[in-house]
């Protein structure tokens, strides 16, 4: 059976200004392709269903992506508008009616490889987790990788952190939003706080990674080896 995807790339990517004035964070090049078609030629066409996009911060640019690359996949794209709420869940709520059962949501700005995202269509519930030095929550999980709870107060500088990439059923919109400390709708704070009914194993990512900063931005430009170039 295929499963649907929904790409949320409706972040406006402050902490990469003015880059991100022109350009949405997803359509940054790496390594001579952007972000989002590094995405899409990562998934297994014979597994995906429909492919959805969430879009706001020029969002027209990600249309004109969409409209130029359409033909090369051989599943369906489908570009979605953010609603009214805010944040990773509000981004994900926007397609609710259009699920009918297990979905993929991946995060769009940031680097997935085609190895990794193949062990999100093999279990149900699952939270893709990587370990990078960070100051972001560690994720928590046992030796049989279920997980357990954000650690907010870890003192590890290498740890196992959220990737924003997970296996939901549509069921997950029934549990109340919760609020990210920015005050938006979180997905992993959701997942934290009805961990009982979801039951959430974890899925390590070994070739993840993330494009929030300017230093990101140095770092994936020195990996990929060819110079960042913008849409």
């Amino acid at each position: 059976m295929k499963i649907d995807v929904v790409i949320l790339a409706a972040g406006k990517g402050n902490r990469l200004k003015p880059i991100t004035d022109k350009t949405p964070k997803s359509l940054i090049k790496i390594g001579g392709e952007c972000i989002l078609k590094k995405t899409l030629d990562g998934l297994d066409p014979n597994k995906v269903g429909d492919v959805f996009i969430i879009t706001k911060h020029l969002e027209e640019k990600i249309e004109n992506f969409i409209e130029k690359n359409r033909k090369k996949y051989l599943f369906n794209i489908i570009k979605i508008s953010q609603g009214k709420i805010k944040g990773t869940y509000g981004a994900l709520a926007s397609v609710k009616k259009l699920l009918s059962g297990w979905f993929i949501v991946i995060n769009g700005d940031d680097i997935h490889s085609a190895k990794d995202l193949k062990k999100f269509f093999k279990e149900k519930n699952q939270i893709g987790v990587s370990k990078k030095e960070s100051k972001y929550f560690e994720v928590i999980f046992d030796k049989n990788k279920n997980f357990k709870k954000f650690k907010r107060d870890s003192q590890n500088k290498k740890r196992f952190i959220a990737t924003g990439c997970y296996t939901l059923n549509k069921e997950f919109f029934n549990f109340k939003p919760e609020k990210t400390s920015e005050g938006e709708f979180g997905i992993p704070q959701t997942i934290e706080s009805n961990i009982s009914k979801i039951k959430p194993k974890v899925v390590i990512e070994n070739n993840w990674d993330q494009l929030n900063t300017h230093q990101d931005l140095d770092y994936l430009r020195e990996k990929y080896l060819i110079p960042n170039q913008i849409q």
